[in-house]
């Protein structure tokens, strides 16, 4: 990949995930050198527009792990020899493949057809899963893989990353999981995993006894804990929320000629087409959007890569000026396969709303359009969910708004 090609996906991530805040702190900025007081300043604006940039760095660090994992990480025989000697290389590929075989084990149980362990339901889309099982698989890779203490602190921290990378990999070629779920679970997977591995290293150090029966009972507690946090969120239950993601793009076009491209979408041509994350990790591109009607109660049908349709009823129309409608997924006519079933659109833990498009005229053939929706989470996580949830929602809005004002200018010209 050219580097002209690797600073174009970077500009494209960035304006996806920092349009919100950027635009309205520019505004604001305009606002000040203008000599208006500083109190018109809409610090909330500011305030997005910092949290945007932090969900930027908190990506970029996920992506900079993974890029480690396989230049660095990865058990290639080089760096299993540097492990040691043929017995110690030999107990820590044991201590690694028990971690992944922890980890696929209690992937198995979430499965339909066991997932009923008595009275408890074990879930994937949980903390007990994403936190809970890697801390699980990190601890048993460092606990069994490390028994003579020649790993220390930073291999015990790092060595658990290839057996949470090896388990997300094998779901993957299992079917189990799809690409978008990968690249969620992954941050929490290395992070957790370390967690096990640091309380592995101290196991190892400081019940060297083996009449103590600690370690027996550190490895039954392993097994227990995912257990016994999934009771626990049963009985808590998941949190819903709603949140609403807004993005914003400068056309240089009259309103008019901005509006005939929102209230409905003509079908996407492939060399309209261009690059963005939430496609790349699995989320279908944008086909068409056909308005049966005009006016309040109108709908729109706005249709996706891989037979996703949603039905958008109008319940705003102010010519020229602004459009919103509620949003239901047409979960029965989506192909099987085509969305993983942990992000399934309409499904219990995700859900689209509505979506409201507004013209803000800035100069006689200038406007400023801006795209609100708002989204349903529903987990036991919605701190963690909800930045993925928004970064995927920014991204999907930032594309749409690309084309849009590709479209206009192309009209103006």
């Amino acid at each position: 990949m050219t580097i002209a090609i690797k600073a174009n996906i970077y500009l494209h991530f960035v304006q996806a995930t920092t349009t919100i805040g950027l635009h309205k702190f520019l505004e604001d900025s305009k606002n000040i050198t203008n000599c208006e007081s500083l109190t018109k300043v809409n610090m909330q604006h500011i305030l997005v527009f910092f949290g945007q940039m932090l969900l930027v760095a908190l990506v970029l660090i996920a992506i900079a792990l993974t890029a480690i994992l396989i230049t660095k990480i990865f058990p290639t025989p080089n760096r299993i020899k540097s492990l040691g000697s043929k017995a110690q290389r030999s107990i820590a590929l044991c201590g690694i493949t028990a971690g992944v075989i922890y980890g696929l084990l209690f992937r198995l149980f979430s499965h339909q057809s066991y997932n009923q362990l008595g009275p408890l339901k074990f879930e994937v889309v949980s903390v007990s899963f994403l936190v809970f099982v890697p801390i699980g698989m990190g601890f048993f890779t460092v606990l069994l893989g490390d028994l003579e203490l020649n790993w220390g602190w930073k291999k015990s921290i790092i060595i658990p990353w290839t057996t949470a990378s090896l388990a997300l990999g094998a779901t993957f070629l299992l079917a189990w999981e799809g690409l978008i779920c990968i690249v969620l679970f992954l941050p929490m997977f290395l992070i957790c995993a370390s967690i096990g591995g640091l309380v592995g290293h101290l196991a190892n150090k400081h019940l060297r006894r083996p009449t103590s029966g600690l370690k027996g009972c550190l490895c039954v507690t392993g097994f227990i804990l995912p257990l016994l946090s999934t009771a626990i969120e049963q009985k808590i239950g998941p949190t819903s929320q709603t949140r609403t993601v807004r993005s914003t793009i400068e056309i240089e076009a009259a309103p008019t000629i901005v509006w005939s491209e929102i209230k409905s979408v003509r079908k996407i041509d492939d060399s309209e087409h261009s690059f963005y994350l939430a496609h790349l990790i699995g989320f279908p591109k944008p086909v068409a959007a056909d308005l049966i009607g005009e006016g309040l109660g109108s709908v729109r049908q706005a249709s996706f890569e891989g037979g996703v349709v949603f039905t958008e009823t109008v319940n705003e129309w102010r010519l020229n000026q602004s459009i919103a409608f509620s949003i239901k997924a047409n979960t029965d006519s989506i192909p099987p396969g085509t969305l993983d079933q942990h992000v399934t659109i309409g499904g219990p833990f995700f859900d689209v709303l509505n979506g409201r498009y507004e013209i803000k005229q800035m100069a006689e053939n200038k406007v400023l359009l801006e795209l609100t929706s708002q989204h349903r989470l529903s987990t036991t996580f919605n701190f963690y969910s909800g930045m993925w949830t928004d970064f995927i929602m920014s991204d999907i809005q930032g594309y749409i708004l690309r084309i849009i004002k590709m479209r206009c200018l192309d009209r103006k010209t």
